[in-house]
């Protein structure tokens, strides 16, 4: 799946993401593309499991700023909603979870 590249909230530049099915090594694989308007690029490639690692540590590192106001309304609703969204991606089905007799 191949997103429309967007511009980040803050002027920085643009993003672009690709996710894909590697059907020879059977894995998902995202690659996320950076373009800051001086010209930098930042590349950050893996598996779907490693780039939810990393999204865990930078969740991590947003949490030690420890307190809302720092953060734009429309930054915490954009973040909600897509955290809200991978929630319930990633919960197990109720047809996985067992209860014991």
């Amino acid at each position: 799946m191949k997103c429309r590249i967007a511009p980040l909230t803050n002027g920085a530049g643009r993003i672009s993401r690709d996710v894909y099915y590697d059907q020879i090594a059977e894995r998902h694989l995202v690659k996320i593309l950076i373009e800051k308007y001086n010209g930098q690029r930042l590349a950050i490639e893996g598996t779907a499991s490693s780039l939810l690692m990393l999204t865990s540590y930078m969740i991590r590192s947003v949490r030690l700023v420890g307190t809302r106001e720092p953060f734009s309304e429309q930054s915490i609703e954009l973040f909600l909603q897509e955290a809200g969204q991978l929630q319930t991606l990633l919960q197990p089905s109720p047809k996985a979870v067992s209860t014991p007799p």
